[in-house]
């Protein structure tokens, strides 16, 4: 969608709607896709996941504030009642050697957040988190 600077914050919205296999992505308040479609069918979607995947560089990134809402919320993680250097609660990890996924401070603030870092080349890194399976339209 767009080249990420480093230590610059993004803020990212995606309005997913798993009955027209359709979403839009919204980054900084910008639409930056409109009505981009599904690689496969689904029927309704349940999980959010994060991962590294460039095999020829090395990478970290930080999340925070992350939700799931509309109609209802049913994902909510700041990563605040967390320790630093902590493994995430309730975030499954895939991880390659030279990988990991921690409770960080980010340089450009005092919030925890989750890092994911990458020196691997051929590894990758991966959380995800489950939610209430959605079947109508929602935003992420």
């Amino acid at each position: 969608l767009q080249s990420a600077l480093p230590l610059i914050w993004y803020t990212v919205i995606a309005d997913i709607n798993p009955a027209t296999l359709k979403a839009d992505i919204y980054v900084n308040g910008f639409r930056k896709l409109t009505g981009g479609t599904f690689r496969n069918p689904v029927s309704s979607l349940d999980r959010l996941r994060f991962s590294t995947s460039d095999p020829t560089a090395a990478s970290s990134f930080f999340f925070n504030d992350i939700s799931v809402s509309q109609p209802v919320a049913t994902l909510s993680e700041i990563f605040d009642e967390m320790g630093y250097d902590a493994i995430p609660r309730y975030w499954p990890i895939t991880a390659a050697a030279n990988t990991s996924a921690l409770i960080r401070r980010p340089p450009s603030t005092t919030a925890r957040s989750l890092q994911l870092s990458d020196t691997n080349a051929p590894g990758k890194v991966e959380v995800w988190r489950n939610f209430l399976a959605q079947r109508d339209a929602f935003t992420a």
